[in-house]
């Protein structure tokens, strides 16, 4: 069956624009989060179908237009993907190595092809044009799925090693002819088809797989948030005591000690009531701070409502959770907190420990326990530790 190259590559010109329109439109309703990465790969999207745009007009437009240009706008469409990739997955962009194979690929491209009117090297130029922004965009998807082995990241590796393979099949085929210039491998042989039909799938897909990598870290990032406190950032009540639970299931296996200190800030209301609420809230978000640079990694920690926070220590008998609530209580009682207002508060905080007396006690009987030890801390003066 015989391909027509040219509505083929008009076709694709057009889809890649609808594409483009499509994200963009997409982006005003996405998560804040990611809009800019989406916007720079509708604006690639664009810049790509303008470029097989050109491609498609071969036959009416000068070769500077359908040959030079044209490659210079995909190669800088691909590089804009790689930066899009790079800004999602968090990674360094590489922008100067980027616009630099652009920039000298473009020029190498119009010397040769434009001013020394030869074209015998036109395989070798329009490969180094594209194949280091595909390297790049490869090798950050490669080092997102080392973090997260998603099948939408799996998917677009797979499709950006395919064009990396399409570019050393043409110079291997090129090598092997002896021909750099398109002399001997005409138009439709067999690895020209094949390699074309490639380059034209993979601007849609890539697309496609973009657009999912999106809505998976959005889905991510949404079910993360649902698990922490708006205000200090810590896990609210609910992802606690989730938490909490998941430590009890361990120890009940494994063995070992889990105890549960809770905590409250002394006369908090007074501060609320002297100070105001945002006076409050930056007060919290800053004993949160605190306490959390001393803490071991493994611990749970979160904030039960209001000016209450819990915290499970597994592997900690309750000797080692009373070190350590008393470490947190002096390390608050020595702080004077300074807040936007200017003022300097100084703040204490009643704690209470309980250990898990049994591997079957339950996490509602673990945390009574403890919270008649605060309850005793604050019936004894405040600021202090008390164990049950």
């Amino acid at each position: 069956m015989q391909i027509d190259l040219i509505a083929s590559l008009f076709s694709l010109a057009v889809l890649l624009i609808l594409m483009g329109l499509w994200m963009l439109a997409a982006s005003f309703t996405r998560d804040e989060a990611h809009r800019q990465q989406m916007r720079l790969w509708a604006l690639a999207n664009l810049v790509m179908g303008i470029a097989y745009g050109l491609f498609s007009s071969r036959l009416t437009l000068p070769l500077s237009w359908t040959l030079v240009v044209a490659n210079f706008l995909l190669a800088l469409a691909y590089g804009a993907y790689a930066v899009a990739l790079a800004s999602l997955f968090g990674q360094r962009h590489y922008l100067l190595i980027k616009i630099l194979s652009i920039s000298l690929g473009t020029f190498a491209l119009y010397y040769f092809e434009i001013i020394r009117s030869d074209d015998s090297y036109r395989i070798l130029l329009l490969a180094g044009l594209t194949l280091v922004v595909w390297t790049l965009a490869l090798l950050h998807c490669i080092g997102a799925w080392r973090q997260q082995h998603s099948p939408h990241v799996i998917f677009m590796t797979l499709t950006l090693a395919s064009l990396i393979l399409v570019s050393l099949t043409r110079l291997l085929a090129a090598w092997y002819s002896s021909d750099f210039g398109y002399q001997t491998l005409p138009d439709f042989s067999a690895i020209i088809k094949t390699t074309t039909f490639v380059l034209i799938l993979a601007p849609p897909l890539l697309t496609v797989g973009f657009f999912m990598i999106c809505a998976d870290y959005t889905q991510q990032r949404f079910k993360t948030l649902a698990n922490l406190d708006s205000l200090t950032g810590i896990n609210n009540r609910r992802a606690t005591l989730a938490l909490a639970e998941q430590a009890l299931a361990n120890q009940h296996r494994h063995g070992g000690d889990l105890c549960c200190v809770m905590m409250d800030v002394d006369h908090f209301k007074n501060v609320n009531d002297n100070h105001g609420h945002a006076v409050g809230d930056e007060l919290l978000k800053k004993l949160t701070a605190l306490m959390q640079g001393r803490i071991r990694r493994g611990d749970i920690f979160g904030r039960l409502g209001g000016e209450e926070f819990a915290l499970f220590l597994p592997n900690a008998d309750e000797a080692q959770a009373a070190k350590l609530a008393d470490t947190l209580r002096q390390a608050i009682a020595d702080t004077h907190i300074t807040t936007t207002k200017g003022g300097a508060l100084q703040v204490t905080v009643s704690f209470g420990v309980a250990q898990r007396r049994h591997r079957d006690e339950p996490l509602s009987q673990l945390l009574s326990r403890a919270d008649s030890a605060l309850y005793e801390a604050k019936h004894q003066g405040r600021n202090r530790v008390v164990v049950m």
